[in-house]
């Protein structure tokens, strides 16, 4: 329950930020250490998540989905050329969207046996 809460809030501190930013302009919620925080989060409620099920497969989903998260923060906070973080940026999200169908997948097959 605690991973699902995690997440959760995950989802409603984005939408927030978005609608802030997109209504208001407030740059403010798109720093550094408010997008860290963000990017934790969301590792912590998706490891919790798979820890929960006790799923091998699952947890190293998860933990390679958290390492994707922070690979493209990094690459956004840390790589100045355009074209190379534009490049980054495409393989990461390709990998983040398998990864994160391949966790859909498998956590789906362990609710379906609880």
């Amino acid at each position: 329950m605690l991973g699902g809460g995690l997440l959760s809030l995950h989802g409603m501190l984005s939408f927030l930020r978005i609608v802030l930013y997109h209504g208001f302009r407030l740059d403010i919620l798109y720093n550094h250490w408010i997008t860290w925080f963000m990017v934790v989060l969301y590792a912590t409620a998706l490891i919790l998540i798979a820890a929960h099920y006790r799923n091998g497969a699952l947890i190293g989903l998860t933990i390679a989905k958290a390492v994707l998260s922070v690979v493209f923060m990094a690459a956004r906070m840390w790589v100045p050329d355009d074209i190379t973080y534009g490049i980054i940026i495409g393989i990461d999200s390709i990998l983040g969207f398998v990864v994160s169908l391949l966790v859909f997948i498998f956590w789906l097959r362990q609710v379906n046996k609880e």
